[in-house]
């Protein structure tokens, strides 16, 4: 619990101390563990009200954490994580969405092409928002650059569909 104290701090060096200090212990840890630590987890990703240094520090831990929970084998677990990653990547803390971006990407691969099949649609509709919502503010944007923007839409839709259709 003490590391998971520090992984929750509102003071970054005590949360980059807590992550190294996970990261140390996660390989030399019996899975009873872990399996404290998921609760640990789960419990943090329940409560209503957290603190943006509270969501980044439980990111930062079940990023690292993912790919050992092939050792309890709790797939479900990782499963439910898809879910709490999505919520955050609209968080209204830039590095709690970047966090959030990377546990997706530790699930990815753990768990390949599922993770990508079940937030997809999701991802994609953030980013054309985010594009559109880009366009809106920036109002005096030239013809190219939204042309660029458009491009860019386009690009990001294709490469998603050919990487993950073959």
């Amino acid at each position: 619990m003490e590391i998971l104290n520090l992984i929750c701090s509102t003071m970054k060096l005590e949360r980059d101390k807590g992550i190294a200090e996970l990261q140390r212990n996660l390989n030399t840890t019996e899975t009873d563990s872990i399996i404290v630590f998921i609760n640990n987890l789960k419990s943090i990703y329940g409560q209503d009200a957290l603190t943006w240094e509270k969501k980044l520090g439980a990111l930062l831990a079940t990023k690292i954490l993912i790919p050992h929970v092939k050792k309890i084998d709790d797939t479900r677990f990782l499963y439910e994580l898809v879910t709490v990653a999505q919520t955050y990547l609209t968080d209204n803390e830039v590095r709690v969405r970047l966090a959030a971006g990377e546990v997706l990407g530790a699930l990815c691969e753990q768990l390949g092409v599922e993770v990508y099949k079940a937030c997809h649609e999701y991802v994609f509709k953030l980013i054309e928002e985010n594009l559109e919502r880009e366009v809106i503010d920036a109002g005096s944007l030239s013809f190219e650059e939204l042309k660029e923007i458009d491009n860019l839409r386009r690009k990001l839709e294709s490469a998603g569909r050919e990487k993950f259709t073959n």
